[in-house]
């Protein structure tokens, strides 16, 4: 991948990519360490694309004010892992971080600056994925959690949270001047969770599982991918595994 200089990231503290969203050709990369997010524009540059911030004081520009004004003590490794992207492109991204247990979460246009005001899944481990599908004013985030013990090994949990989408009234200008205002007033609530599946040492094909897609195949089914990082290690594997989730 390279910046939008044309330089190829290099090493951890450049490129320490972790999430991916594609939508309309775009690329959207979360990174680690320096905590950011890029859009990589694909459809029309292929592997020459570019990572530029979409906003310099939005999605791409440095998290680190949203963290301190969701009181998140964020580390170079727990950073925005989980990143997801709407149909009308409002970005969904959480850090591995928890707070008080839960997943936090940043649901906003992506011409704008993150704000982790949102959570998912309490007692659940680390959140390290999220994807989206988008049915109208619900928005239904699948998030993946892991979490690792040395006696019990790897621990995976899959969740559902739907989010309402509304347009908040306080504040709101008597005129709308724009569609990037009006957009900036709609935020989410959770209107329902669900635990979904947990995977832990009593099941052979567990590993480091990092990554979380998910589509709808027809009116009664939603399948739900999951896949795991070798880390270039013996020790673990690769593995791609589906879920078909029956409505």
């Amino acid at each position: 991948m390279q910046d939008e200089q044309g330089s190829v990231l290099r090493g951890k503290a450049e490129g320490d990519a972790e999430g991916l969203a594609f939508h309309d050709g775009i690329a959207l990369v979360s990174f680690e360490r320096d905590h950011r997010i890029l859009a990589f524009d694909i459809g029309a540059c292929g592997a020459d694309a570019r990572g530029a911030a979409i906003v310099r004081d939005g999605m791409g520009g440095a998290m680190s004010e949203a963290f301190s004004a969701a009181g998140l003590v964020v580390t170079s490794n727990a950073g925005p892992e989980p990143l997801g992207v709407t149909d009308d492109w409002y970005v969904f991204v959480g850090t591995e971080t928890l707070a008080e247990g839960r997943g936090p979460l940043s649901a906003r246009p992506i011409e704008a600056a993150p704000r982790f005001d949102l959570r998912v899944e309490e007692g659940a481990p680390a959140f390290v994925g999220v994807d989206l599908l988008d049915e109208g004013d619900l928005v239904r985030a699948f998030s993946l959690h892991r979490g690792f013990d040395s006696l019990t090994g790897n621990a995976i949990v899959v969740s559902e949270t739907v989010y309402e989408r509304r347009l908040n009234q306080i504040g709101l200008p008597a005129r709308i001047i724009s569609e990037i205002d009006e957009r900036s007033h709609y935020e989410f609530r959770a209107a329902t969770s669900r635990r979904l599946a947990e995977l832990g040492a009593a099941i052979n094909n567990v590993d480091n599982f990092e990554g979380i897609a998910v589509k709808r195949i027809d009116a009664q089914r939603v399948r739900i991918f999951i896949v795991s990082d070798d880390n270039f290690s013996d020790r673990q594997r690769t593995l791609l595994m589906a879920f078909d989730l029956t409505e």
